[in-house]
């Protein structure tokens, strides 16, 4: 039974809108999409006004306005997606600067700025666009050669493509599918850029093999 009163209950409630809400988006349907993002965007400002100080729920805050600015990037409501990505920044702002090179806090950032370039470019302020865009590149620059996780490759690369640095770019993509990193919504946004993203057939086949291999052991029925 789901309690309101609880602040651990809402953070989960927060939590689940908030990935439907951006698997929905990531689908295309923006209209179901907005009601789980009002709802976590909601959530995690009255649970952060009992808690200024709470560092999660200003994380849970950020990604749900980050959430939010996309939403109405793809409705093309410039402002509002500015005004919500802006409000993002600051409180990722406040959360790196004890720590600036905790992973997730890092790929938020980014992808805040990369969302800031989208709507710079869309209100044709070139200058800006490309300021956000650097930004987010040079952000993801470090954390993706170091650590080599397909989270920090995917937002490099797509900074990199943002920034028209194809060729460095073409090489991180391949990485990926080499690793066989497949979110719809980064092989999505490789297609609108024309960029060609197959499976990748070996790792396919290997994952067949221990599929079957794992089957047959299996013990038989009694």
């Amino acid at each position: 039974l789901f309690r309101s009163s609880h602040d651990d209950w809402q953070e989960d409630h927060g939590f689940y809108n908030r990935q439907l809400g951006r698997l929905l988006l990531d689908a295309g349907d923006t209209a179901g999409a907005a009601g789980p993002i009002a709802v976590a965007l909601a959530t995690a400002t009255r649970l952060l006004a009992k808690d200024p100080a709470n560092a999660d729920w200003r994380g849970d805050l950020a990604q749900a306005q980050l959430q939010g600015a996309r939403l109405a990037l793809a409705r093309r409501q410039l402002a509002d997606a500015r005004k919500l990505a802006l409000q993002g920044v600051a409180n990722m702002q406040s959360l790196l600067a004890p720590d600036a090179s905790k992973a997730t806090l890092v790929r938020i950032a980014a992808n805040l700025e990369l969302v800031l370039g989208q709507i710079a470019a869309g209100s044709h302020d070139a200058v800006a666009a490309n300021k956000y865009r650097q930004q987010a590149a040079a952000r993801m620059q470090r954390p993706a050669v170091h650590s080599a996780d397909p989270r920090d490759l995917s937002i490099w690369a797509e900074a990199l493509l943002a920034t028209g640095n194809r060729a460095q770019a073409a090489s991180v993509i391949g990485q990926l599918q080499k690793m066989g990193y497949r979110p719809a919504a980064f092989v999505a946004s490789l297609r609108t850029q024309g960029i060609d993203y197959p499976d990748n057939p070996a790792l396919n086949k290997r994952f067949e093999a221990l599929v079957t291999a794992s089957a047959n052991d299996k013990p038989s029925s009694p």
